[in-house]
């Protein structure tokens, strides 16, 4: 076999190699658990202690299957929670990483296992037990909202064209969450996204005839917070552009000579519209969600009234103002 074209089967077989064990080779010894709590406190795990700062700590515990006891003084109220561990994620990461066949070799590694991130504690409850997200109450809170809608799939219908369907990558968007009860918030955002080719924002040199869609918008929604999960609807106000960039698409090769094609021209249509807004967003921390928007517009200000969509999967980063 020739060398050039063994090396990529050469490759795949030494990353799967190197991936056998997803849990041994990704997670530290120890895994950290962020507490918050309500009010100033004192924890008691492993033989060792800590105070709180600013409601506030951070207990570093070793990996392992059994479970860890924590006690929590505040005032005159004590705790005595235990958290459990669990499968880590880099241990499931073995299933597409190498079908599964990590997993008998982490098995018997205590860096299989791992203990919840984050945990919040309510001083004043009397009850031992705490929970995965924050539980106070958020009403009149505001957050600034930044995002990244990183994978996006557009529909769109130019005039006098055939529908137009094409996904790629790269976008940003910047809002704001005001939370008018304890469990909904108000979202304005102003986003703009587009279908770069590549998923690094690089520009992509085409020397041939070749399209280009991006989307610019803005929308309010109304946001219900379910324990992580957020869902939102609202209304969206879009332009939508669809370009085409034409060359004579003549370029040849002779020998090691490359003649490019010629650039003729461009031609861009727009549309702009008013349609819906709808998300699913998951919290993985308290600062970072990620989710999906998918946003039909159907009501056109230039031009025949036509259905066009947009869904991304967005990044999102939320900072308290």
């Amino acid at each position: 076999m020739n060398l050039l074209t063994f090396k990529p089967y050469l490759v795949v077989a030494v990353i799967l190699c190197l991936l056998t064990s997803c849990a041994r080779l990704i997670n530290s010894p120890y895994k950290t658990v962020t507490v918050y709590t309500t009010r100033p406190s004192k924890l008691f795990f492993n033989n060792d202690s800590l105070l709180t700062s600013e409601n506030q700590a951070e207990i570093v515990l070793r990996r392992g299957k059994a479970p860890v006891k924590v006690k929590i003084v505040s005032d005159s109220i004590t705790k005595n929670i235990t958290l459990k561990a669990h499968n880590s994620g880099a241990y499931y990461l073995n299933i597409p990483a190498n079908f599964g066949v990590g997993m008998l070799v982490d098995m018997r590694s205590s860096k299989r296992y791992s203990y919840p991130s984050y945990i919040y504690v309510n001083s004043a409850d009397t009850l031992s037990r705490y929970y995965h997200h924050n539980r106070e109450n958020k009403k009149g809170k505001n957050l600034l909202h930044v995002s990244l809608p990183y994978i996006n799939s557009f529909r769109l219908s130019p005039d006098n064209e055939r529908v137009k369907i094409n996904t790629g990558f790269l976008g940003i968007a910047v809002g704001f969450d005001h939370y008018h009860t304890n469990n909904q918030y108000i979202n304005a955002s102003i986003s703009a996204v587009m279908d770069n080719e590549v998923f690094v924002p690089i520009g992509v040199d085409y020397r041939s005839t070749h399209t280009k869609m991006h989307s610019i918008y803005g929308s309010v929604s109304n946001n219900h917070k379910i324990g992580a999960l957020s869902l939102g609807y609202g209304i969206a106000y879009a332009k939508n552009n669809w370009t085409i960039f034409q060359y004579n698409d003549s370029g040849t090769q002779t020998d090691s000579v490359t003649h490019r094609s010629a650039y003729i021209g461009k031609t861009s249509k727009n549309r702009y519209s008013v349609g819906l807004v709808s998300s699913a967003y998951y919290e993985i921390v308290p600062a970072f969600n990620i989710g999906v928007i998918y946003r039909p517009t159907f009501i056109s200000f230039s031009g025949a009234n036509r259905y066009e969509h947009l869904i991304s999967i967005d990044l999102v980063w939320k900072i308290a103002l």
